[in-house]
């Protein structure tokens, strides 16, 4: 049985794999968007709030956030998608094939080469080995309090890890080898130094990056910005009245080999000018705008799965359906003397070296079998029919995730040869009685299990 070992509050926890994955309904389009072409407006509701945590990359751990940030601010590399998942350089110079990024043979200095020629939002050139470097400068001060400071000083090693070699290259210095540098590191959205350097991390007197206009996106003024980026699209404001954020195409968006401008252009995906991102609570009122042409597309927090005469006469055709990320799970104690440990299992006390703690595997043995029997006994395939109207796969584990029923990997490190458990209630009971339990033999008993708090 695959498990996810997390700790909380001293507990030892563990992700039961008794996980569905969601395949959801995540985009409600209505028809007419189709036929619009070259100058669309396309008006996005989200079940949550954006602007809510922030809008400068590394701010926010927000999702709603990302419909905002992910479209103005660009880093050196950029993710192709979640299915063939390689990685593109953007602010990066290069092609897919010689991207602008190199590792050494120690696989701890990366030297990566900025893609000359890019201008910021505001017009000002060009994108350079300076902002890079006060990107991450920043989001490792301690000042700045930034939610992935941690992270990103665990990989580089803080400041002194960075070297301006020239304007247009940055080399990174990490105190040890890590793989996913180019995924989790380069993608980190760049800031402009030009605008930002002054601004203080912090401040009791003045208006410092949390509180700006280049985070909040509210009120916004010369001295103090919306958001500027080098994305595909531009900030123009913010509706607090009407929780919509209004973005617009950036026309003079750079080229590079994939997902530049003219690709996007070739490929017919550059059509939409005018992009909004409305907030809006509860999926009645979300479907009521998008059936009043409100709003053009529902994200797939709204659970419309949940609405099956919906989505059977909105139709299939308007409907973009794809495995979320989105995993429903059961956590369970591993401290727990029975379905943790195992040293409370009838099996385990019947065996004095196992009873007495000095065979602790033998004991997690059988607390495997009951964690499996739970498993087994979980119907999967019911609960997605009957809760989701089917909008959903059981899944293997967290937080790795994939489909096993089209050999999907929606991240990277999911084993498509691994299958869920099926539902068997025989199954269930031969690893209870592995774990030496004995089950009633009429119908209607219960098997009784001493809990500990």
């Amino acid at each position: 049985m695959k498990y996810t070992l997390r700790t909380t509050i001293g507990k030892s926890v563990c992700a039961l794999a008794i996980s569905i994955l969601m395949l959801t309904p995540a985009l409600l389009i209505t028809p007419q968007l189709y036929a619009q072409t070259g100058n669309a407006t396309l008006i996005l509701a989200q079940t949550g709030q954006a602007p809510g945590e922030g809008l400068i990359p590394g701010l926010s751990t927000s999702y709603y956030d990302l419909a905002v940030v992910s479209e103005v601010f660009l880093g050196l590399a950029m993710r192709n998608d979640t299915v063939v998942k390689s990685m593109l350089p953007a602010l990066a110079d290069g092609t897919v094939a010689n991207p602008g990024w190199s590792v050494d043979s120690t696989y701890k200095i990366w030297t990566v080469h900025i893609r000359q020629g890019v201008n910021w939002h505001d017009g000002v050139c060009c994108v350079n080995a300076t902002d890079v470097k006060f990107t991450f400068d920043s989001l490792q001060n301690a000042g700045l309090a930034a939610p992935v400071e941690s992270f990103l000083t665990g990989i580089i090693g803080g400041p002194n890890n960075e070297t301006i070699v020239d304007p247009y290259t940055v080399k990174f210095t990490l105190p040890a080898p890590y793989a996913y540098f180019v995924q989790n590191v380069l993608t980190t959205g760049i800031v402009p130094y030009h605008v930002l350097h002054t601004r203080p991390y912090n401040s009791t007197s003045g208006v410092d990056w949390l509180h700006s206009a280049f985070n909040t996106g509210v009120n916004p003024s010369s001295s103090d910005p919306g958001p500027i980026g080098t994305g595909p699209y531009k900030w123009v404001g913010y509706d607090v009245t009407t929780s919509t954020v209004h973005l617009t195409r950036n026309d003079n968006y750079f080229d590079f080999p994939v997902r530049g401008k003219s690709d996007l252009v070739a490929k017919g995906e550059f059509n939409v000018k005018d992009y909004y991102v409305k907030n809006i609570v509860g999926s009645d009122a979300a479907i009521t705008a998008l059936k009043n042409g409100e709003v053009n597309v529902l994200d797939n927090n709204y659970n419309l799965g949940t609405t099956p005469s919906f989505l059977s006469d909105w139709g299939m055709d308007n409907l973009a359906i794809y495995d979320g990320f989105g995993v429903q799970e059961m956590g369970v104690n591993m401290n727990h003397p029975v379905i943790g440990t195992g040293v409370q299992t009838p099996a385990c006390q019947a065996i004095p070296s196992c009873a007495n703690g000095s065979n602790p595997s033998l004991a997690e043995s059988y607390a495997t079998d009951i964690r499996k029997a739970i498993s087994y006994a979980t119907p999967r395939n019911q609960i997605i029919n009957s809760l989701l109207s089917g909008y959903g796969n059981p899944a293997i584990t967290t937080p790795v995730v994939g489909n096993p029923n089209t050999n999907t990997s929606l991240t990277e490190g999911f084993n498509t040869n691994l299958k869920p458990y099926k539902y068997s209630l025989a199954l269930a009971n031969q690893s209870l009685v592995a774990a030496g339990y004995t089950l009633p033999t009429a119908k209607g008993g219960l098997v009784s299990l001493r809990t500990y708090t």
